[in-house]
């Protein structure tokens, strides 16, 4: 897709700050989002400005694309976490061993 047809996040991160992030607009242009970026920036006033391409609409409400970005990123992340058949056959197999030991070392346990 065309970059200037492209919708681009503008978010604030405070950095230091676990949840100091949040969309502020959702706009169209790669180029009209740089210069706010770059005008945002240069406020200095203790949060860093940068994009984020996205599929989202520019006007989108802002506290809804932070929601959606949340979201997003807690689908994203069960999914990494979610055991696949291996890990859960390597933790079959971890457990039969844990068991194995102590059976081996009855004084061993606390």
């Amino acid at each position: 897709m065309d970059e200037s047809k492209a919708s681009y996040l503008i978010i604030k991160d405070k950095h230091g700050s676990p949840k100091g992030w949040s969309v502020i607009a959702v706009v169209k242009g790669r180029g009209f989002a740089e210069q706010k970026v770059l005008a945002l920036n240069a406020q200095r006033n203790g949060w860093s400005y940068y994009l984020e391409r996205t599929s989202m609409r520019p006007g989108t409400d802002p506290e809804l694309a932070t929601n959606i970005m949340l979201l997003d990123r807690d689908i994203r992340l069960a999914k990494a976490q979610k055991p696949t058949k291996r890990s859960l056959k390597m933790s079959r197999h971890f457990r039969q061993w844990e068991e194995r030991k102590q059976n081996k070392n009855p004084d061993s346990q606390g």
